[in-house]
């Protein structure tokens, strides 16, 4: 009778992250006018966002943004009993937004336009390219976390590392794959996530990787 060789599974999970400046920022500009009548009520709706359209475009045109996008106006209605009377408010709004390349004028703009009746909010963003980059090599660092420590885990036990027999991104439902689909597809399997702080993004990635023992 043959007793066939035990193997191990070790299970890790890798991380990286890093803290990096934002390049981009959304300026998210919302109109919101509210009136007893409703044609006042679109009337000044419409000035301000026409208003803001011209801005926008006027920032796109010297290059200070690289794009922008209006939605249209939209209205509604609400009625209530007061005091014995039926009272009616009629709401009109729209939002504006503008992808910003220079950030110095974030601060310039959203106190300006604050004080016009425009409900103004900032979203820092990272530009596209900027964004691949750093999350490929978020990407590789998790995966090269994960190996690191399975391999003090097997040291620890008294075995070598074998070959990767899964690949799981954060939230999946994981699987089984051959060792040459998880070689050839672990950089690019780790999760990325991304926690804003003004002006500030930490961007992280996280791998959990399953190895057999040699």
């Amino acid at each position: 009778m043959t007793i066939e060789p035990t193997t191990t599974e070790i299970i890790t999970t890798g991380t990286a992250d890093r803290t990096l400046a934002a390049d981009r920022a959304t300026l998210h500009l919302r109109v919101s006018v509210t009136d007893a009548n409703r044609e006042d009520a679109v009337r000044r709706a419409a000035e301000l966002h026409a208003a803001l359209v011209r801005r926008a475009e006027a920032l796109v045109e010297v290059g200070d943004a690289e794009r922008f996008e209006a939605d249209p106006l939209t209205t509604s209605s609400s009625s209530w009993e007061q005091d014995g009377s039926r009272r009616t408010e009629h709401y009109a709004g729209a939002n504006v937004r503008a992808l910003l390349l220079r950030l110095d004028l974030v601060g310039e703009l959203t106190a300006e336009l604050a004080t016009t009746g425009v409900d103004p909010s900032v979203e820092w963003r990272l530009s596209d390219e900027v964004r691949r980059s750093v999350e490929s090599e978020l990407r590789g660092e998790a995966v090269a976390d994960a190996r690191a420590r399975a391999e003090d885990y097997a040291a620890a036990i008294g075995t070598t590392l074998g070959a990767v027999l899964e690949v799981r991104e954060p939230g999946s439902a994981g699987g089984s794959g051959g060792a040459a689909f998880a070689d050839a597809r672990f950089a690019r399997a780790a999760a990325p996530a991304v926690v804003v702080t003004e002006g500030q993004l930490e961007v992280s990635a996280s791998v959990t990787l399953v190895f057999r023992s040699a």
